[in-house]
């Protein structure tokens, strides 16, 4: 794995850490699993990169997370069956948790679709899962997510695995290893979460004859827009429930306007929309017709409860995501 820099931009302003909702962390320590909603990593060491042109810096920069051919086939074997049954495992208020808040949210279940998928990782030791989408992109490879999957606490994910259309059995598209990420500016600097907001670009697929195969030629790709998203249209979220055995119906959704509220002046909101964990870095389309079917305009970040209101948050997409969209659409390693 290699930390490659990128020019830097303008800090963003911290914002209160709410406990992102998607990342279904688990980790074995003494031969016993614990899992938690927004799992943070202690005694993460101050983080120095290597520029691409050799020269050394600060993690005042916007970093970017390569891998080599080599990390790619060691990810492909680390995760097995039961390495991602783990990652699935139960949220840290009980094992009910997730199938409880999907029956009783709002939210609605949602066969696979072949350019949403799940995204397994490693940070910190913590083997952990989230949701991703192809998007589409001049490289046919990018996929979006929640930054806080990806980094956390300058803690940086490896052993990327993405499986589209996963149903907790079957990979009618099989995986794909990570070639390169990287977060927003603001989450880079600050963990801002009204930037909660990354991009991977997938390594193509190579025959026996050499022949690549990409991304978004198999899967799809819905269009991006990085100013549509503002109060008031409608939207239509999607995420992982929890998948640890075969799942018709995977996917979480809930439709709805989207709004701001006091304390979170940029990212946008769905009312009464509780998704559970697994959900974090699924994909907000607006919703001009019913389904994923729309513009991806934004990505979910997490989950609050206010009194008697549930509000699911998500990034509405700018200036900021295009950058880092850009970037890795079009890293060459």
């Amino acid at each position: 794995m290699r930390l490659s820099l990128l020019p830097g931009h303008r800090r963003g302003r911290f914002t209160a850490r709410l406990l992102v909702m998607a990342c279904a962390i688990a980790a074995t320590v003494g031969g016993s699993s614990f899992s938690g909603i927004g799992v943070q990593a202690a005694d993460a060491s101050p983080l120095t990169s290597e520029r691409l042109d050799g020269t050394s810096t600060d993690a005042d920069a916007v970093t970017g997370t390569s891998f080599s051919d080599e990390e790619d086939a060691a990810s492909a074997a680390y995760w097995t069956p039961e390495r991602m049954q783990k990652a699935e495992a139960a949220p840290a208020d009980g094992p009910d948790a997730a199938a409880s808040l999907a029956q009783s949210s709002g939210v609605t279940h949602h066969e696979p679709v072949y350019w949403i998928g799940r995204l397994y990782f490693v940070r910190g030791g913590l083997e952990g899962s989230c949701t991703g989408s192809v998007v589409k992109s001049d490289s046919r490879l990018v996929v979006a997510t929640a930054a806080h999957c990806l980094s956390f606490d300058r803690e940086f994910a490896t052993n990327l695995r993405f499986i589209p259309a996963w149903d907790g059995a079957n990979k009618p598209l099989l995986t794909w290893g990570a070639d390169f990420y990287q977060v927003t500016a603001s989450w880079q600097a600050s963990m801002d979460a009204q930037h909660d907001t990354a991009f991977i670009k997938m390594k193509p697929r190579e025959d026996w004859d050499g022949k690549k195969t990409y991304l978004s030629d198999v899967a799809g790709a819905p269009r991006v827009d990085f100013a549509l998203a503002t109060p008031g249209l409608h939207y239509e979220m999607f995420g992982y429930s929890q998948v640890s055995a075969y799942t018709p119906a995977p996917l979480v959704t809930c439709s709805g306007e989207g709004g701001r509220f006091i304390g979170s002046p940029r990212r946008l909101g769905l009312m009464q929309c509780q998704f559970p964990p697994g959900s974090s870095g699924g994909p907000v389309y607006h919703a001009s017709t019913r389904g994923p079917n729309g513009t991806q305009v934004g990505n979910t970040s997490s989950v609050q409860t206010l009194g008697n209101t549930v509000i699911s948050w998500f990034v509405p997409w700018g200036s900021e995501e295009e950058t880092a969209y850009k970037n890795v659409d079009t890293f060459v390693g």
